[in-house]
């Protein structure tokens, strides 16, 4: 009889890959997002290609992304052991990113938000234009949404953006039910923005 090899417990715990195996792509990556950045904040690594100056072959870069646009909805957006499927999608997050766009755009910064092309008015009276579309636009939201949804959205992502939900609500069943007006409210706001039709 054949005796079994035992598995030694390095095998059995996955390592974290040595800065030395890393590839230079994915080191200058790490490297643009400094330390407290990382303290504060979720990051996930993302691999994006983009086309040479002439147009032809493609580069591969490799960049960290923020997890989500504040600190209370990264929690929701991870991957969790006990959840088959991820709480918050793709289009959630990208819908509370438009949302924490418009909410700082209005208050006169200038837009987080991802976009292909960023058209920038060095005029004042584009900035303002800009802040009042900006404004009707919040105000479509708000009609949109249920009170509570808008509410715990705003609280989250205008109040306290930099705190985690169980910071913005220590109780757990009050935790648990502004997660499901997260939720359906990150939805009803992707079908605003029209990132989903249903």
């Amino acid at each position: 009889m054949a005796k079994r090899k035992k598995k030694s417990a390095a095998r059995a715990v996955p390592q974290s890959r040595s800065p030395q195996s890393r590839s230079p792509l994915e080191q200058l990556a790490r490297d643009s997002i400094t330390e407290q950045a990382r303290d504060r904040h979720s990051y996930q690594m993302v691999r994006f290609a983009e086309k040479d100056f002439e147009g032809g072959v493609s580069l591969n870069g490799m960049r960290l992304e923020r997890l989500a646009c504040v600190k209370a909805l990264e929690g929701l957006a991870r991957k969790h052991p006990k959840r088959k499927t991820l709480f918050l999608q793709a289009y959630h997050l990208m819908a509370a990113s438009r949302y924490h766009g418009d909410v700082q755009a209005a208050q006169g910064h200038r837009s987080s938000t991802f976009r292909e092309r960023i058209d920038v008015s060095a005029s004042r009276e584009g900035g303002l234009t800009r802040r009042l579309d900006v404004s009707r636009r919040l105000l479509r939201t708000a009609e949109a949404l249920e009170p509570e949804e808008l509410a715990v959205l705003n609280r989250v992502i205008r109040d306290r953006p930099d705190e985690s939900m169980a910071d913005i609500w220590p109780n757990r069943t009050e935790r648990n039910t502004a997660r499901e007006l997260i939720k359906s409210g990150l939805h009803e706001l992707a079908v605003f923005y029209g990132i989903v039709r249903f």
